[in-house]
């Protein structure tokens, strides 16, 4: 930083100018400034510019104002030395994407930054923890310099995020104008799209397959479909590796592949290969919130078998069934759309192990319906996949579950009554409520009895409180209750008890 601002306060003199005068206005040492006025020679010397060192007068850039003016304008734009640490990182990530070619080393890193190379080093490694999420890296060699290693998809998202970070940055109170170095830079490499022709061509997709997207969604889906023209015009082209084609003959998307493919090709004239019009769809349907309108053939049939298993395992409404089955399809359908872009997360079985414990039959069912999936659709069981299917059965079964029809049999006054009606009303529906003069033969049709006094009846489940009952008493009255919630709904919903004797019914 203080090489950059020594060149520019000697560009803006037209008279001698000495060690320590320097040293005062830049706030540093004189021996600071001897050391560096090495550099400011060295600039001034590739650029034939006369510098001139006079002892007891000083220093002096010996030329007319244009040349200086120009040579100053020349290092402002080249060089980042004022930039933050944010901005030192999203220039880097930029070259590193669009200049691979130019093998940038720590060096000329340093240089450019004005930072020592420990400095460097260190914003590299920080650099490389904000990468992790996408699974790339900036790794230093000796041949090539610094690269980043990453697959053409990858850059693609980098680029995306790295220009959302800029247009925070520009958004901001503080004047960019001035300080951050390489806007002009980056319009320079990065060419505005037609984002009018993308955002129609985005919006007639969804209308035709019956997709969803937020405001958020398809402003991020109009960005990394800009990009991914920009890179193919450069010969920049994603590649589905072999292992992924299988899947890619499973999905119906022929028509809409060949139509973004045409439109791409009339409008810019940019050649656009199966490949890239194959990613961009997927990542359409991954970012939205519904399904495509035709599923293929492999799906329907799927659909059968899902509805098939869940009908054959447990008691649900109607209408249930078939949205217990549309959404598993929904959540595989996507899940192919995904594992086609290489995008989905490791098998973390510990983690499935405490959802089967938590859950019990909702995970058997989410498991059982992804190996019915696997002889249909070459994907990897993944946790994500898991616990959306987890979570959605887990709905079900909570809407079709009903409370216990229970009579109330106390010897309370009408304060304690009604804190215990509150309490238990999610796992109770009271069909009487009555006191100890109610005769007990006179009960029928009932899931439990909650009595303050003793009751002798073999044919209901009987829970017996006290009367003056602390709190320890009343939150095992409370769980006891919803043990007899669960397991009374789980024995009528699930068809075949004895082949889940000990899993709840969650």
């Amino acid at each position: 930083m203080i090489k950059i601002n020594l060149l520019n306060r000697l560009l803006s003199s037209d008279s001698y100018i000495t060690s320590k005068e320097l040293a005062q206005e830049l706030k540093c040492s004189v021996r600071t400034i001897k050391t560096n006025m090495d550099y400011v020679e060295a600039i001034c010397q590739e650029h034939k510019i006369s510098f001139i060192r006079k002892k007891g007068k000083g220093y002096l850039i010996d030329e007319n104002s244009e040349v200086k003016s120009k040579l100053s304008k020349l290092y402002e734009q080249s060089h980042f030395s004022q930039s933050t640490d944010k901005e030192r990182m999203l220039i880097l990530l930029f070259i590193l994407i669009l200049e691979p070619e130019n093998k940038l080393t720590i060096t000329e890193l340093s240089e450019i930054f004005f930072l020592s190379r420990p400095s460097i080093y260190k914003g590299i490694k920080e650099i490389n923890g904000f990468l992790e999420s996408y699974d790339s890296e900036i790794i230093n060699t000796r041949s090539e310099g610094l690269q980043l290693q990453a697959g053409e998809k990858r850059k693609r998202l980098l680029l995306t995020k790295c220009l959302d970070l800029c247009n925070d940055l520009f958004d901001q109170e503080d004047s960019y104008d001035d300080r951050f170095k390489f806007s002009e830079y980056i319009n320079q490499i990065i060419k505005q799209s037609d984002k009018r022709f993308i955002k129609n061509l985005i919006l007639r997709i969804k209308e035709e397959c019956g997709l969803d997207f937020s405001l958020h969604e398809l402003n991020w889906l109009i960005e990394i479909f800009s990009i991914s023209i920009q890179r193919s015009n450069s010969g920049n082209e994603v590649t589905i590796p072999q292992t992924r084609q299988e899947l890619i003959k499973q999905i119906d998307n022929k028509k809409t592949v060949k139509l973004i493919m045409d439109e791409v090709t009339s409008y810019t004239g940019v050649t656009f290969s199966e490949q890239e019009a194959i990613y961009i769809y997927t990542l359409l349907v991954v970012q939205s919130s519904e399904m495509p309108i035709k599923h293929t053939e492999i799906s329907r049939k799927l659909s059968k078998e899902i509805k098939e298993y869940i009908m054959g395992t447990v008691n649900l409404a109607d209408e249930d069934y078939n949205l217990l089955t549309d959404t598993a399809i929904g959540f595989l359908v996507k899940e192919v759309h995904y594992q086609i872009n290489n995008h989905y997360y490791s098998i973390v079985i510990d983690y499935y192990r405490k959802l089967e414990a938590s859950f019990g039959l909702s995970a058997v069912m989410a498991k059982k319906i992804c190996e019915l999936s696997n002889e249909y659709y070459s994907i990897r069981m993944t946790e994500q996949l898991l616990c959306n299917l987890i979570f959605s059965i887990s709905n079900v079964f909570e809407k079709n579950k009903r409370q216990l029809k229970t009579v109330l049999l106390h010897d309370c006054n009408e304060i304690e009554l009604i804190y215990i009606k509150t309490k238990l009303d999610k796992y109770i529906n009271f069909i009487k409520i009555v006191d100890e003069t109610f005769e007990l033969k006179d009960i029928t049709d009932c899931d439990l009895i909650i009595s303050t006094i003793d009751v002798s009846r073999d044919d209901f489940s009987v829970i017996r409180f006290s009367k003056n009952m602390n709190h320890l008493e009343l939150n095992l009255l409370f769980s006891k209750c919803n043990q007899l919630y669960q397991m009374s709904n789980y024995k009528r919903i699930v068809k075949n008890f004895d082949n889940f004797p000990q899993i709840l019914c969650k």
